[in-house]
């Protein structure tokens, strides 16, 4: 549990983290500009690599993933498309809406399952909203103290100066701006996450102040809530490009929609349960 814990909060660091006329003088001027040029992004796609190890009682497992995000802001929709590697090599795609998640079984590539936010508390962060470039920016603009700017020939960087207090300062106001239903166990764990090394950059275009990419490097320790001497250490390298700005149109396939499996379904027992969660 809490391997798969660490897992998913790694995920979540992954996910959540894709004019004047001499320019701006700052980071805090860079992002007052880029959240401005955000209300006008209705659509984009992020590639990302990620390589995650975490260690605990002297055993270790990597995590590898690497893939495509096609995020649309109305209607409310997300593509997502991972390949995952753990020691074997595993293939996600799923689509995100308002209200549900579509997920291709890993059982049986022919099928896919239906799952609705409002039966699964585990799920009701999980939305495309989640993904929402303007939001990661105001959570952004609000520690801009902490970030450099430097101005290279194409983008403007923001390089995170802070200390590890300073990034769990950040991270949790990001956690609650845009991760509200992840579940109290994982704010738990991230609360009271130690952050030892924290490496983050952004960069944005120097004419539109959309966003170009992100890179984000981390060693952190994380206590079990329920356990607090118990604790596994996590690093991280993340890299994010964004593309196709407004240029991306999302929607569930009729044939995946008429198709889809609801799941958990009404009459699944409890051993199908645990069978199909450990598949994943």
């Amino acid at each position: 549990m809490k391997k798969f814990l660490c897992l998913f909060l790694g995920m979540i660091l992954a996910v959540a983290l894709s004019a004047c006329s001499f320019g701006p003088k700052n980071a805090s001027e860079v992002l007052e500009k880029a959240e401005k040029a955000s209300k006008d992004i209705q659509s984009f796609k992020e590639n990302s690599v990620s390589e995650m190890k975490t260690t605990e009682q002297g055993q270790s497992v990597v995590l590898r993933t690497e893939g495509s995000s096609e995020i649309q802001k109305k209607p409310l929709a997300a593509y997502i498309n991972q390949t995952v590697e753990s020691g074997r090599s595993v293939n996600i795609k799923m689509y995100m809406t308002k209200d549900s998640i579509y997920l291709k079984s890993p059982e049986e590539p022919d099928m896919w399952l239906k799952m609705n936010h409002s039966d699964n508390q585990q799920l009701a962060g999980s939305n495309p909203q989640s993904l929402d470039i303007q939001g990661l920016l105001k959570s952004l603009k609000s520690q801009s103290k902490h970030f450099d700017l430097i101005e290279k020939d194409h983008v403007y960087v923001l390089k995170f100066n802070g200390n590890g207090q300073d990034f769990a300062e950040f991270l949790n106001k990001m956690t609650r701006d845009q991760m509200a239903g992840i579940g109290n166990q994982s704010k738990a764990a991230l609360e009271n996450a130690e952050y030892h090394h924290v490496s983050l950059t952004y960069s944005f275009d120097k004419e539109k102040f959309t966003p170009k990419a992100m890179n984000l490097k981390l060693d952190m320790t994380i206590a079990d809530p329920e356990h607090s001497m118990e604790k596994t250490d996590l690093n991280m390298n993340l890299k994010v490009n964004y593309s196709q700005i407004n240029k991306v149109k999302v929607s569930v396939p009729e044939s995946v929609k008429n198709n889809a499996r609801e799941w958990p379904s009404p009459n699944q027992n409890q051993e199908n349960d645990n069978s199909y969660k450990k598949s994943i």
